[in-house]
């Protein structure tokens, strides 16, 4: 009979799986030399953080900490309850940009999250709202995600693609022309003897309709509901390949729990946060290499996912700073 296992070895299992998937880097980031000079890296800082009408002006900068000292001073505090109004426009830029959605809520709830101390990400994705049966479970659970995001082909999608920056394949050609739904059939049905009873399409849809089908209790207007064309409805799904491992649960609230205790998602964090400010400075987002991303990450995690230091090692890194 095989041994039960532990809370203790089940944690320590999922530890070395962090540590085997992102190797995030422990310690300070390193002090490096400028390689472009002070009045261009100013420039870059202001175009990043849209600093009018009080621009950074440029100093006798030589290394990346006098970047960072600047950046301190602009937003006057590295304590998350005292950023200023500076830091908040900044979050809202980056949250309407990141989930590509420009409702309010959602950049609020973002803004919320980071800038209320530690254990920032996870409390944006597993914070709880709304009554308790309607298991409303971090950002992804909102109204306002969950009506952009109507269908668990799009919902899979965007947490695949902006919580753990795996890539989606294109759309195969068989997908389009679909018949409509049968009387009495809920929609996880018609999706499974529509397309993945089709092996062209099965193979592509377990990577993120699969992962979708944790929100089923929410309609395309994002109401909670219980039952779906006159069945119950069922949120059972699978996040393929998180680690190296295939995982199973049933709705947002297990889905959340398995993402977050991954590090991919600190590190996907940290590489949207980079691209964003690339494509603000006029750069391209591909150049934000895997060691800068690890990086940034690695700044985030020891902050406690301070939304200050994130912004600080974003505007220190390689790929911002690079001539």
């Amino acid at each position: 009979m095989t041994a039960p296992v532990t809370a203790d070895a089940a944690a320590g299992d999922a530890n070395r799986r962090r540590e085997r998937a992102c190797a995030i880097p422990s310690g300070p980031a390193p002090v490096r030399n400028l390689a472009i000079a002070p009045k261009v890296a100013a420039d870059r800082l202001n175009r990043f953080l849209d600093s009018q009408p009080a621009p950074i002006e440029p100093g006798d900068w030589k290394t990346t900490a006098d970047v960072e000292q600047a950046v301190r001073e602009y937003f006057g505090s590295t304590e998350p309850a005292h950023l200023t109004a500076h830091a908040f426009a900044l979050a809202r830029r980056f949250a309407r940009a990141w989930l590509a959605s420009k409702a309010d809520d959602v950049a609020s709830q973002y803004l919320r999250a980071l800038a209320s101390g530690p254990g920032g990400l996870t409390r944006l994705l597993t914070a709880t709202s709304g009554p308790l049966e309607e298991e409303r479970v971090g950002i992804f659970s909102e109204r306002g995600m969950l009506s952009m995001y109507e269908r668990a082909p799009s919902r899979g999608g965007v947490i695949r693609e902006k919580l753990l920056c795996m890539a989606l394949p294109p759309p195969h050609p068989s997908t389009s022309g679909l018949p409509p739904r049968a009387p009495g059939e809920t929609y996880r049905q018609f999706m499974e003897r529509e397309v993945f009873a089709r092996p062209s399409c099965a193979g592509c849809h377990q990577y993120f309709t699969s992962t979708g089908f944790a929100f089923e209790h929410f309609d395309e207007a994002g109401q909670y509901r219980t039952i779906d064309n006159g069945q119950p409805v069922d949120a059972r799904w699978r996040l393929v390949d998180l680690d190296g491992e295939s995982l199973d649960g049933d709705g947002p609230a297990a889905l959340m729990e398995a993402i977050t205790d991954s590090c991919v998602v600190r590190e996907c964090h940290a590489r949207q946060w980079i691209e964003f400010a690339l494509a603000r400075i006029g750069r391209k987002p591909g150049e934000a290499d895997a060691a800068s991303v690890r990086e940034i990450a690695a700044a985030l995690a020891a902050s406690g996912d301070n939304l200050l230091d994130l912004v600080i090692a974003v505007t220190r890194s390689q790929p911002f700073l690079a001539p």
